[in-house]
């Protein structure tokens, strides 16, 4: 059984005082690591490229293609490979402030702030993240971490409101939907409304490809079912 599964009965762990941040951040952050097209991001950057680079020497042959905009994408997707360090990747951020590639480092720049407990200077580059990712399907991604870090940097109210958009948002991915209802079950329940929190774990096996939010809210229901 999950850490994130146990969370609900807080009560008997976590005292009345404590924030809504304690309660969850174990959750997000174990389900950062479980969002497969994010892991596949991080740790294959060359083999992504390279399959981008196909595609751009394949439009070549298209009559009309701009031949200076295809080589600075090359470029720039190849500077994006060799940024290795952090000051190579915040040098790749600076010098390419208006590429997706560059949202896409700053994305992770959050992840890791977020990771180290860093939750304002993660929501700053989070929300820069969504900036300029504009309508990538990582944009759900950045506005999941600028959901979540909000309510861990202390603002609770605005931080459910941002996890209620993404789940009234149909244009996202099921999976990032699915999560932020997830991550509403688990507060409404430490709230003490475990009925409305019960609800949220069923609406997420309503939606289609919801993956494994479905399976984990599916075992929280029934757990709670048990207990």
């Amino acid at each position: 059984m999950t850490q994130d599964h146990k969370a609900p009965h807080g009560k008997k762990h976590h005292s009345k005082g404590e924030s809504a941040g304690n309660v969850i951040e174990g959750v997000f952050q174990q389900s950062s690591f479980e969002d497969k097209l994010w892991i596949f991001l991080k740790n294959n950057k060359r083999l992504i490229t390279s399959v981008i680079v196909v595609v751009v020497l394949l439009g070549l042959a298209i009559p009309g293609v701009n031949l200076y905009q295809s080589w600075h994408a090359s470029k720039v997707q190849k500077a994006f490979v060799a940024a290795k360090t952090k000051a190579q990747q915040e040098a790749f951020v600076k010098a390419n402030p208006n590429e997706i590639l560059a949202a896409v480092t700053m994305l992770e720049f959050a992840d890791s702030a977020y990771s180290e407990g860093d939750y304002k200077n993660a929501l700053t580059w989070y929300q820069k993240s969504k900036a300029g990712l504009k309508e990538n399907f990582l944009a759900g991604r950045a506005r999941l971490g600028i959901g979540m870090a909000t309510i861990l940097s202390g603002n609770d109210e605005q931080g459910r409101m941002l996890l209620e958009e993404i789940v009234s948002d149909d244009r996202l991915m099921s999976a990032y939907r699915a999560e932020a209802a997830y991550h509403l079950a688990l507060l409404l329940m430490k709230d003490g409304q475990d009925k409305a929190g019960m609800m949220r774990l069923v609406s997420i096996g309503q939606m289609p490809n919801a993956g494994i939010w479905q399976r984990r809210a599916m075992a929280l229901r029934q757990m709670l079912s048990d207990s």
